[in-house]
C-alpha cells in the first residue's frame, strides 16, 4: 500500500498540522499527525490519486508500504515519518526559512515594532512579518495600511492573501477575512486580530491594540 508523508511548514505548529489531518478526515482520507525532534509530519494513508499537497506542506514524499507480520502497518507508517524527518531536517530548514518572514520572533511582551519601509510595502504590496512569535501580515490597499495576525481564528492554520479576490483566505476549511480582519465566509467564530498602524517617516510601525 501507498502512503504520503507531508512535513509541516514549523510556522503552523500542531493546530496547522492537526487542521490538516482533520480536513483530510472531512473528505474520507485516513491520515495522523506526526512529529520527531520537534519537526511536524502528517501521515496520508492510501491517498487518493488527485490529493495534491495543502498550503503549509514544505516537502513530500511517498513510499510503497510493505505487508507482512513481523510489524504492523502502523508501526512502518512510525519508522517512515521518523526517517523522513531525518533526513530532510535540514532541507526543511532551508525551505522553512523561505517561508518566515522577517523579523524574526521577537519578545511577546514588546509593544510595537517597525514591520517594514513604506516604500517596500508599497512595491510589494504585502509584507509578512512575526509580532513576537505571531506571524501577521500587512497589506496596502487603495492607499491604507492594514495589520492582521495570520493565524485563522478557527483551527489555526495560516491564512494567505488573495489578490484576486482581496481576501485573506484560509486553505483548511475555505474561510475568508476582510482587510478590517472580520469573517467573510466560512466556520472561524472571530475575526482575525488586527494592530494599529503609525507612518514615521518612511518607516511603518505596528502598536498592539489596547482597546477592548
Amino acid at each position: 500500500m501507498r502512503s504520503t508523508v507531508w512535513v509541516i511548514d514549523p510556522a503552523r505548529g500542531r493546530p496547522g498540522a492537526e487542521a490538516i489531518v482533520a480536513a483530510l478526515a472531512e473528505r474520507g482520507i485516513e491520515a495522523a499527525r506526526r512529529e520527531v525532534d520537534g519537526v511536524l509530519a502528517v501521515v496520508v494513508e492510501d491517498p487518493p490519486a488527485e490529493l495534491v499537497p495543502p498550503e503549509g506542506v514544505l516537502r513530500e514524499a511517498s513510499v510503497e508500504m510493505p505487508g507482512g507480520r513481523g510489524m504492523t502497518r502502523r508501526a512502518l507508517l512510525d519508522v517512515f515519518a521518523g526517517a523522513m524527518v531525518v533526513v530532510t531536517a535540514g532541507a526543511t530548514a532551508g525551505v522553512a526559512a523561505m517561508f518566515a518572514s522577517p523579523p524574526p520572533a521577537r519578545r511577546e511582551d514588546v509593544g510595537e515594532i517597525e514591520a517594514a519601509s513604506l516604500a517596500d510595502l508599497k512595491a510589494r504590496g504585502t509584507v509578512r512579518f512575526r509580532f513576537g512569535r505571531e506571524p501577521c501580515i500587512l497589506v496596502y490597499s487603495a492607499d491604507r495600511i492594514h495589520a492582521l495576525s495570520l493565524v485563522c481564528t478557527h483551527l489555526g492554520c495560516l491564512v494567505e492573501w488573495s489578490s484576486e479576490r482581496r481576501l485573506l483566505t484560509c486553505p483548511c476549511h475555505r474561510a475568508a477575512f476582510g482587510l478590517e480582519g472580520n469573517v467573510i465566509e466560512g466556520p472561524p467564530p472571530r475575526p482575525l486580530p488586527t494592530f494599529n498602524v503609525a507612518l514615521v517617516g518612511d518607516r511603518v510601525l505596528v502598536r498592539r491594540r489596547t482597546d477592548a
